[in-house]
């Protein structure tokens, strides 16, 4: 049986040998500030070497602009104080300054008197400088930010500025080509043939539709410009208005329109209106075709969400196209089958389709 020496002394060996290969600068000291131990980690940091450290006064790592921050850890220690992850610098053999995190505590003799210090000093200079880089590149990145932001502005206006130049330029033409147009069919209609009177009709047909272009084209770009105001809103209301104002248009609704009871919803009611429009007006165009056109509104709760859908029984669309079904500008059908020109969507709001082209 090992005596209780013996096993003090091997308690002793093993701190001795945890403390010389930490990493950390462990370092005790003399209330004057005289280095009595200097483990592997403190030659590493520093650079001086446990013969060159122990017995040298504290002040020989301590830059000359910190020897009162080192005069003010004296103090704080012998009132028993400690001190712990304090950042600063500390000074190198070979001149430079290190970046350190101090944890420093009294030592205590067997009365309880401070008789000095005990401190750990982590070299943190390599997180200081992922830091410093990180700082810099979030700095740099803010600047990009504020210069797209910039550019996007302006390019927005550009293209606000053309918008209403496009539609104030064309609408003028066509309003002549259209109504120099109608004069001729009811005038001078008994002096064309059949194929003039067409040609005439296709002309005033296209200038209509051109006319469509440019009120879709604003359209697009006001939404854009629309400032996002949320609040509650009464779906079933909201979509019995969208269904309203497109019979007042003139678009004949199906006969076959299944309503389900609507949650409310949280959103932009005027964007939110937009996308019924869009999407109930595309159900109605491409399901027209059909003998017995259905569309159905509902919705279903997915968690904690509701997902408003439309279904019809429509022309429908081949799926290897589906990434381009509600790009702005693209379509899935050609003219001479249906006719329309912008087609929106909203993120906010899942449709769930069937065969549908809506």
């Amino acid at each position: 049986m090992k005596s209780e020496v013996g096993k003090f002394e091997e308690q002793l060996a093993l701190l001795a040998s945890i403390i010389d290969s930490s990493d950390d600068a462990i370092i005790s000291k003399t209330l004057d500030g005289v280095i009595t131990s200097w483990n592997r980690g403190a030659q590493n940091i520093f650079g001086y070497s446990m013969e060159e450290a122990i017995g040298k006064n504290n002040s020989l790592i301590v830059p000359p602009g910190m020897i009162k921050e080192e005069a003010e850890i004296i103090e704080k220690i012998k009132k028993g104080e400690p001190v712990n992850h304090q950042e600063t610098q500390r000074l190198k053999k070979n001149g430079d300054l290190v970046d350190i995190s101090l944890t420093i505590s009294p030592i205590r003799n067997s009365k309880g008197i401070i008789i000095g210090a005990s401190k750990i000093a982590r070299d943190i200079s390599g997180s200081k400088k992922a830091k410093a880089e990180i700082s810099k590149l979030n700095l740099e990145l803010e600047e990009r930010v504020a210069l797209r932001t910039n550019q996007l502005q302006t390019i927005n206006r550009e293209m606000e500025a053309f918008t209403y130049s496009v539609s104030r330029d064309l609408r003028a033409p066509l309003r002549i080509i259209n109504g120099f147009s109608q004069i001729l069919i009811e005038d001078y209609s008994s002096q064309l043939d059949e194929a003039g009177q067409k040609t005439l009709l296709k002309i005033m047909k296209n200038a209509k539709r051109m006319g469509r272009l440019i009120d879709d084209l604003l359209a697009f770009s006001q939404l854009g410009r629309s400032e996002i105001r949320t609040s509650e809103v009464d779906m079933n209301q909201l979509v019995s208005e969208v269904l309203e104002e497109i019979a007042i248009s003139g678009i004949s609704i199906p006969v076959q329109l299944r309503l389900s009871d609507l949650h409310s919803a949280h959103g932009d009611v005027n964007l939110l209106k937009q996308v019924w429009t869009n999407l109930l007006t595309n159900a109605i165009k491409y399901s027209s075709k059909k003998k017995h056109p259905t569309i159905e509104i509902g919705m279903k709760n997915d968690g904690d969400k509701n997902i408003y859908f439309i279904k019809d029984n429509g022309a429908g669309f081949d799926m290897h196209y589906y990434s381009k079904l509600f790009g702005v500008f693209q379509r899935l059908h050609k003219e001479s089958e249906f006719e329309g020109s912008i087609y929106f969507t909203c993120k906010d709001l899942r449709t769930t389709k069937d065969s549908s082209g809506s």
